[in-house]
């Protein structure tokens, strides 16, 4: 009766978050890495009167009120739609866990003139004026950055993905429930001193996303942490093979990269759930011990 509400809310849910994180951001690395081969937009290439899909750098210059994002380069100066577009950010502050964020467009209010801005997408004519907008079947893709431009496209598929997968946008939810459902298991058997077991096995589930970041377990959690990121590189070294960002390494290697990091990741699930176990374990033992 703790159990499985306990692992649905708490293994379940946040898994299952991981894997449509995962999707997500292999859809933003394989648009990235389309687009950044697309043809570059200037004066030359401006097409004469069907759309096209371009790329486009340049230095961030405003947003207006209506979403309308201007960019300008040494050539010329384009707008893009940002309604419907897929906007992210990246500061390359130079840590290793720099990651992209994806964010909406009304809330970029800290950029500064220094900022530059990758597009990619169709460029479609609005009025005698050439404008990258979101089409239904191809949104937009925009990322503000810093840093070198020679460098986003390594930094896109070395940072397009979750720094703590686990932590995803389920995550919170599957914890809120797994709570609420184990003080109401807790509350019903309060008072029915035969079923105590139950009361105390409720009582130390509330608190097993908290369980393995304490002592003892809290070396398990660490092992955790660094081989969920070993895995994450590995995942990366994999995706700069098969997008051609490493000529020097052959092919056959990203299936070497991507066996190694399913390796680490079941190592590191196995190590997650250990530092839970001896917690627990522990606990109950506390409990024993005082005849709780």
């Amino acid at each position: 009766m703790v159990i499985i509400p306990a692992v649905l809310f708490y293994a379940i849910i946040p898994v299952i978050g991981v894997y449509i994180e995962r999707r997500r951001w292999r859809n933003f690395r394989r648009r990235f890495n389309d687009l950044r081969k697309a043809l570059s937009l200037d004066y030359a290439s401006l097409p004469d009167d069907e759309s096209k899909v371009y790329r486009f750098s340049g230095i961030f210059e405003s947003i207006s009120s209506d979403g309308t994002l201007w960019i300008k380069n040494d050539d010329l100066t384009v707008q893009a739609d940002l309604k419907g577009a897929k906007t992210y950010i990246f500061l390359d502050t130079g840590a290793p866990g720099d990651n992209f964020q994806r964010i909406r467009w009304d809330r970029i209010s800290s950029l500064t003139g220094d900022a530059r801005v990758f597009v990619g997408g169709c460029l479609v004519n609005r009025n005698a004026r050439w404008v990258f907008s979101s089409v239904p079947e191809t949104p937009l893709l925009i990322i503000f950055y810093e840093g070198s431009e020679d460098a986003l496209a390594i930094h896109a598929v070395r940072a397009g993905r979750l720094h703590n997968e686990y932590f995803n946008f389920l995550t919170p939810y599957g914890f809120i429930l797994g709570a609420f459902s184990q003080i109401i298991i807790a509350i019903v058997y309060l008072s029915r001193p035969a079923y105590m077991l139950i009361f105390v096995s409720a009582f130390i589930a509330f608190f097993t996303p908290l369980l393995p970041w304490i002592p003892p377990g809290i070396l398990f959690a660490t092992l955790y942490r660094r081989l969920w990121f070993q895995a994450r590189i590995y995942r990366s070294n994999r995706d700069m093979i098969v997008y051609g960002m490493l000529p020097d390494e052959p092919i056959s290697n990203a299936k070497r990269y991507n066996r190694k990091a399913y390796i680490f990741e079941v190592i590191s699930w196995l190590f997650l759930l250990a530092g839970t176990g001896v917690n627990i374990l522990f606990i109950g033992l506390i409990f024993l011990q005082f005849n709780i």
